[in-house]
């Protein structure tokens, strides 16, 4: 596979213009044909797959939002070699907060779960193979102790690894990773990589790590998101929120504008109190610390010839114009702030008295008692101009392990879960989040379709495990202050050079190494 960095930006997205465009042209030809439409919500990890080009005319006019997902989703070939490997063992360190990872190993009746199953075991069929999961539990500190002592001794433990994404470049640094860009199994061209993220982190054209749909559910459950109250939005005659998204407005400038005088005093009392309804909610922490991604300017972009640039520094006045504008945002009368673990819940929008909340899409099971009607919408561009809705989220990438029996093998698995997840569990997830309480519409739907076509991650983040800067505080630490821009970035540039610096360093010379 020849990677080209200058166009991965614009793979995803022409992969997904060339699937509608395919939906297109289904639907077109199958007007008034009586060819019977099949049964999608009935399709199992068992089912057949015939590709796009095999099929008779489909009438798509008849299904659903999520039956057309399925349906779509399960016509992309991942084009892998037709290999078998003896019922040999394969295992994968999976990152979870407890003892059971969110990858199943067996069935339960739960949906995500057994979608996550079926996921294996079409896998371990058609490869012949017995994959287990090694769940690393707590604390990244523990697992890197068993990391160093398998490393060091030279045996293998692992053909895959789930990273933690903060430790990402440190892992990549010591040598533990394989440089993965020349397997031309793994294309990021295909809607199950995120080719953005996998660009931004490349480095002098070298790939250590993947992002994708292997764990689906964790990567879906991160997708940053707006939810919107629909009963406050069809009291006070608001637009339909979905096509202002559908227009290109949904900007921060009409965020601000709708919500900066969006305060009414509910029980009359005379002061802000939580009986009355608010324009936005936001956890200043968790809701901006990807706010320059969303807004399509990256805190650090590495460059062909292995240098960089930090967005603060070099663009230094779009980035103070929108970081100026989240202060004056915050600083709303009308808006409120709750960080009660971090989260929206216990917090003002379940309580149906605001208009928009920051939220993850993983918010909506913390949602199932509420007794309001409400919408999902992507994030706010940062202007008209800005051509696409950004979705941001802190994905965990995986990586090869030098020590792996076959790195070609584990490239191959790892495009194989990444295309079963995007095939198999993705529809499932659409489905959990439209079908969850009060989000019923379709139009939330095509929303998160919306964000998952412009995926984007924040490649600074890979770089925290250094401790020499925080970046997950950044923007929060300039939102709650009251220093100038100039005066704030310069008293972090020491840091922030510092620390990427002496990661790129470390990226030089392990490219000798090798």
């Amino acid at each position: 596979m020849k990677y080209n960095k200058s166009n991965t930006a614009q793979f995803i997205t022409n992969a997904f213009k060339a699937q509608i465009f395919v939906l297109a042209a289904l639907l077109a030809v199958s007007c008034g044909n009586d060819t019977p439409t099949p049964d999608v919500t009935e399709t199992t990890a068992s089912t057949p797959v015939t590709d796009v080009s095999e099929t008779e005319a489909i009438d798509f006019s008849s299904m659903s939002f999520l039956e057309r997902i399925q349906y779509s989703n399960a016509q992309l070939k991942d084009n892998l070699p037709d290999v078998q490997y003896n019922g040999d063992t394969f295992t994968i360190w999976v990152r979870c907060s407890d003892s059971n990872p969110v990858m199943a190993s067996e069935e339960n009746g739960e949906i995500f779960n057994d979608a996550s199953y079926a996921q294996k075991r079409t896998i371990e069929e058609r490869f012949n193979l017995a994959v287990e999961y090694f769940c690393y539990a707590g604390e990244w500190t523990s697992a890197m102790k068993m990391f160093n002592s398998n490393l060091m001794s030279g045996d293998y433990f692992a053909d895959l690894v789930e990273n933690w994404n903060a430790v990402t470049a440190g892992c990549i640094v010591k040598g533990y990773y394989m440089d993965i860009s020349g397997f031309d199994v793994i294309d990021p061209s295909k809607p199950w990589y995120f080719a953005d993220e996998m660009d931004s982190s490349a480095y002098c054209g070298k790939i250590y790590s993947a992002v994708g749909f292997m764990n689906p559910k964790t990567v879906f459950d991160e997708f940053t998101c707006t939810f919107f109250n629909k009963d406050i939005a069809n009291n006070y005659d608001l637009e339909d929120m979905y096509q202002v998204v559908r227009d290109g407005r949904w900007t921060l400038d009409y965020a601000m504008n709708l919500c900066k005088d969006f305060y009414y005093d509910l029980n009359g009392d005379g002061s802000r109190d939580l009986d009355d309804i608010f324009g936005f909610v936001n956890d200043p922490l968790n809701g901006w610390y990807h706010g320059f991604a969303q807004m399509d300017i990256p805190m650090l972009s590495l460059k062909d010839d292995g240098s960089y640039s930090l967005s603060f520094y070099d663009n230094p006045e779009k980035c103070q114009i929108v970081l100026d504008k989240l202060r004056e945002f915050n600083n709303y009368d009308s808006n409120i702030y709750g960080v009660e673990k971090h989260n929206i819940y216990n917090d003002m929008f379940p309580m149906g008295n605001a208009l928009f909340a920051i939220a993850h899409l993983k918010d909506l099971d913390l949602m199932k008692d509420v007794d309001f009607d409400y919408g999902v919408l992507p994030r706010f561009k940062a202007s008209e101009e800005q051509k696409y809705y950004y979705t941001t989220a802190l994905n965990n990438p995986w990586s090869v392990p030098i020590s792996t029996e076959s790195g070609e093998r584990s490239a191959i698995i790892m495009t194989a879960y990444a295309a079963e997840g995007y095939k198999q569990v993705v529809p499932v997830c659409y489905e959990k989040s439209i079908k969850t309480k009060n989000v019923v519409d379709e139009e939330s739907g095509e929303m998160i379709d919306l964000m998952l076509q412009n995926f984007r991650g924040e490649p600074l983040f890979y770089y925290t495990d250094t401790n020499k800067f925080s970046h997950h505080t950044f923007m929060q630490e300039y939102l709650m202050s009251k220093n100038g821009y100039g005066s704030f970035m310069e008293s972090k540039e020491k840091k922030i050079r510092s620390n990427v610096e002496s990661m790129l360093q470390a990226y030089a010379e392990l490219a000798e190494q090798e």
